[in-house]
């Protein structure tokens, strides 16, 4: 069993408090028609680059595939994603089917092409992690570089020209050409990040990314290279935030328990809490409509009921068909 590394566990605990933080408010202004609420600046702030960064700490570990023959990569992380997608797809699709009352085969048959819901992350990892491997095979690092920097902007171009939603026929290409970048950083950081530990320079990481992250997010413009690049640097900023508050507070007992502990279970978490979410904030929602409860009650209520179907799967000995380990 490979060593788990604190920080870098609590970074994703923290990455999945807000990405279920997301989904809680995004069901709240779908139920409540607040639209503004998400534009907010405080919240554009706190939840502007979740995704980068899972994928960027994916990226950290994802040179151990460059030591294998394409076949086993492919094998072990079809295994350890496509397994769980296709059955977390199958149990989504069916749960929307129900849920709207509109029962039909054809959105089953679209989960190889058309991700539901939050499923697109794990399917567009899965890719990701394969065109690293060919790209990083047949390139030298700069042109692997240069090639995911191009990869963004015709990722944000699609994203522009095209629907994007979570359930769009479009995700699958947007997910990967945005976020390969945040994936081959990840992949460029790791032997410093995993080396370097001075207080003094986490102290002004700190610092200076949530700067960053707060003028970068008052800036308003409609040049689509400079969107870009701001959004670009949105994702690097609360990357650096989140993975230096990481390294400070991650000797913490509290921190363990807590952060790590839901950093350590982040894929499984992910793969059910939507779910969850939706099934939650339909009860909480008709016991409060007061934003800061029903983001409190929804919470809590959702990780509670998310720990517990993580619990019964894997005493069920179903952890390989579910979570893919």
């Amino acid at each position: 069993m490979k060593k788990r590394i604190t920080w870098v566990d609590t970074a994703k605990g923290i990455g999945i408090l807000l990405v279920v933080l997301d989904h809680i408010l995004t069901s709240y202004v779908r139920r409540s028609g607040c639209n503004n609420l998400l534009s907010a600046l405080p919240i554009k702030i706190v939840l502007g680059f979740f995704m980068p960064l899972f994928f960027f700490l994916s990226g950290i570990f994802i040179g151990s595939v460059l030591k294998k023959d394409f076949f086993t990569v492919f094998k072990t992380k079809f295994k350890r994603l496509m397994i769980p997608y296709f059955v977390w797809g199958i149990i989504s699709v069916a749960f929307y089917e129900i849920y709207s009352k509109n029962l039909s085969i054809i959105r089953f048959l679209e989960l190889p092409f058309r991700p539901i819901f939050v499923l697109w992350f794990v399917y567009s990892l899965f890719i990701i992690i394969l065109v690293f491997y060919l790209l990083q095979k047949a390139f030298k690092i700069p042109t692997v570089f240069i090639i995911s920097i191009f990869m963004f902007v015709l990722g944000n171009f699609i994203s522009v020209r095209f629907d994007n939603s979570v359930d769009s026929w479009t995700v699958l290409a947007v997910g990967l050409l945005r976020y390969f970048i945040f994936v081959y950083l990840g992949f460029l950081s790791k032997d410093y990040l995993l080396s370097s530990n001075s207080k003094m320079r986490i102290n002004l990481s700190i610092i200076l990314s949530l700067v960053a992250l707060f003028i970068l997010n008052i800036i308003s413009v409609n040049i689509f290279l400079i969107k870009i690049i701001i959004e670009l640097f949105i994702g690097i900023s609360g990357i650096i935030f989140v993975c230096n508050l990481s390294m400070l507070i991650s000797s913490k007992n509290v921190v363990k328990i807590t952060l790590a502990r839901l950093g350590e279970l982040s894929m499984q978490i992910y793969l059910v809490h939507k779910l969850v979410v939706e099934v939650v904030s339909i009860a909480v929602f008709h016991f409060t409509s007061e934003l800061y409860l029903y983001t409190v009650f929804n919470l809590i209520i959702t990780l509670i009921i998310s720990f517990l179907a993580i619990i019964i799967i894997n005493k069920l000995k179903l952890n390989r068909l579910f979570w893919g380990i």
